[in-house]
């Protein structure tokens, strides 16, 4: 959102008073007054600019104005141009997830995780990005053939979400290989 104020630095009034910004309007950008006496300021705008693509591939919107206008002697009163530099932040989606045993049930009373026994997890996301995520679910493939439900399903920069918990049954096969590996992801979608 930009906004201009003008100033007569010189010793005639100056009327017609307007900004060129052919970045943020096509038209000259009317200024109230419009008629300035020496010393006197207008202020013109404001006028809004959306951000691109390129200006954020660029890091920042650069950007430059001048004003104009008309003296006693209808001679033509321009200004030297003013600029700005706006920073713009690319967006950064990022996740974590942490994953957690929450308990083995020991099935058949061994002592001994073994198979039969069941394990409970449960997962923890964190948004650690500078935009919002949304549909936030977990997939592990070894527990459970659809995604997990996150709640909430949508996190703001720095927010948790808590997936599960979830519980898996021990095989012969895991007892053999003498543990259970297990792996998942969380996954979402930026804006």
């Amino acid at each position: 959102n930009y906004s201009f104020v003008v100033t007569n630095v010189g010793n005639v009034p100056v009327h017609d008073i307007e900004v060129v910004d052919p970045k943020v309007s096509a038209a000259p950008i009317a200024c109230l007054p419009s008629t300035l006496a020496p010393g006197d300021e207008a202020t013109c705008g404001p006028v809004d600019y959306t951000v691109t693509e390129a200006d954020e591939a660029a890091g920042s919107v650069a950007n430059r104005a001048t004003a104009s206008g008309t003296d006693p002697d209808d001679g033509p009163v321009d200004s030297p141009p003013d600029a700005t530099t706006t920073p713009v932040t690319p967006p950064n989606p990022a996740l974590t997830l942490d994953k957690v045993v929450d308990g083995v049930d020991d099935a058949n009373f061994s002592g001994l995780t073994d198979a039969g026994d069941t394990i409970t997890y449960r997962f923890e996301v964190t948004n650690v990005g500078n935009v919002p995520v949304h549909d936030i679910v977990v997939d592990d493939p070894t527990v459970s053939l659809a995604p997990i439900a996150c709640v909430p399903s949508t996190l703001a920069p720095g927010g948790v979400a808590e997936c599960g918990p979830v519980v898996y049954t021990v095989t012969e096969a895991d007892e053999a290989a003498g543990s259970v590996a297990n792996r998942a992801t969380a996954s979402g979608t930026d804006p």
